[in-house]
């Protein structure tokens, strides 16, 4: 999950590996999802996880939709998928990332379809 710094040096990094990255004016000081899973309080839903990171092992790079599966499950939420890492250069998703996120919610949705018909009515 990054920090509000690691959120500040993002454009430099991409710059450094000739990437483009368009920010929203203000956006450096918004909170990110780290800041506003603290404020939850319990909660009674499903959820995903997933981020967008550059390419390379996760070791180096980070995946924080571990960290966030993780905290939504602290907080009461039940995963209905394993978290995903979605690949981009700059603020654009790479060649078949697109097609393989509408396959994960196309999965994640038969799940809940799955899920709701068995529960208890």
């Amino acid at each position: 999950l990054p920090r509000p710094s690691t959120r500040s040096g993002a454009p430099d990094y991409v710059r450094k590996s000739d990437g483009h990255l368009e920010m929203q004016p203000g956006a450096e000081a918004a909170a990110g999802v780290r800041e506003w899973l603290s404020t939850l309080d319990r909660l009674r839903i499903r959820a995903a996880a997933f981020d967008t990171k550059v390419g390379g092992p996760g070791f180096l790079t980070g995946r924080a939709s571990k960290g966030i599966a993780r905290r939504l499950e602290e907080h009461g939420a039940v995963m209905v998928g394993a978290p995903q890492s979605f690949l981009v250069k700059g603020n654009r998703l790479l060649p078949g990332e697109l097609e393989r996120a509408s396959r994960w919610g196309e999965r994640l949705a038969s799940e809940l379809v799955r899920s709701s018909a068995a529960a208890p009515g």
